[in-house]
């Protein structure tokens, strides 16, 4: 069993588990590490992904179109994926919600006395249970309406060009900052300030921390915990009314920003002359 070991990485352990489901032995961290993921930062509409956010086929195809795989997925109702579940012999990954406010990555391992057996993705330190078994009536329970079922396939093996990635990735970025500063400059509502925390805070300064200690920037990722610490401090105050920037230094955002972009731009470089 493959476990996480970095905050919300539950999606990359899942295509750990996968591998080693069928022989490859790899880790969440290394499969991030080979994608290049510390350096990516995509725009969804009004909301900005980083680090383990990045959970679609395009992201992960980048590691497993270069050991021969690809990942393949489907949307599919609650009775879809009982009936898929039940005749398969593959090993799947599907989101299950393990409580009411957590919604969490699982492997599919085998259906065996009208039980179904997950594993569960989880830290190795962890008191969490290894696996999930439930019957029918229960997993329906833990499913969304619609569902995305995936798993693996054997391909020829590619590599793909990482060029225009990278390179969104530092226009994203500076996006990101030029956001941040505006949205910080206007007087906004309580609900503003918590819906900013996914659209734009979450990238900025939740999941960067994660990618800084894949990096081994740890002084980075020490200013961007002390920034997140102040920013939690604004939200739990609860202002019916406030102005970001007067609340908090938002410049120290914007160094933490800033020196992240070089470290893109030194990773793009080496990237294109590695090529």
């Amino acid at each position: 069993m493959k476990y996480m070991h970095f905050n919300s990485s539950c999606s990359y352990a899942s295509i750990a588990n996968l591998l080693y489901l069928k022989g490859i032995d790899t880790e969440d961290y290394m499969i991030a590490k080979t994608i290049n993921l510390p350096y990516i930062l995509l725009k969804d509409g009004g909301t900005y992904l980083v680090g383990p956010m990045l959970q679609s086929k395009e992201i992960f195809d980048i590691y497993l179109n270069s050991i021969g795989y690809e990942f393949v997925e489907e949307k599919c109702t609650k009775d879809d994926v009982l009936k898929t579940l039940k005749a398969s012999d593959e090993n799947y990954m599907l989101g299950a919600n393990i409580s009411k406010v957590n919604k969490h990555a699982i492997i599919f391992l085998e259906y065996k006395n009208e039980c179904f057996n997950f594993i569960n993705n989880k830290y190795e330190e962890s008191d969490e249970p290894d696996c999930f078994t439930w019957r029918a009536e229960e997993l329906k329970e833990r499913l969304d309406e619609e569902t995305h079922l995936a798993h693996i396939e054997k391909i020829s093996a590619k590599k793909l060009d990482l060029k225009e990635i990278l390179f969104s990735s530092i226009k994203n970025l500076n996006s990101l900052k030029e956001d941040i500063n505006s949205f910080s400059k206007k007087e906004i509502t309580r609900l503003e300030l918590r819906e900013s925390m996914n659209t734009l805070f979450r990238a900025a300064i939740l999941d960067s921390v994660a990618m800084f200690e894949l990096l081994g920037e740890d002084a980075l990722l020490e200013r961007t915990k002390a920034i997140q610490k102040k920013f939690i401090t604004v939200i739990k105050e609860g202002k019916e009314r406030l102005v970001l920037e007067e609340e908090m230094d938002i410049s120290d955002l914007a160094d933490v920003l800033d020196e992240w972009k070089l470290l893109m731009k030194k990773n793009f470089d080496e990237y294109e002359y590695r090529k």
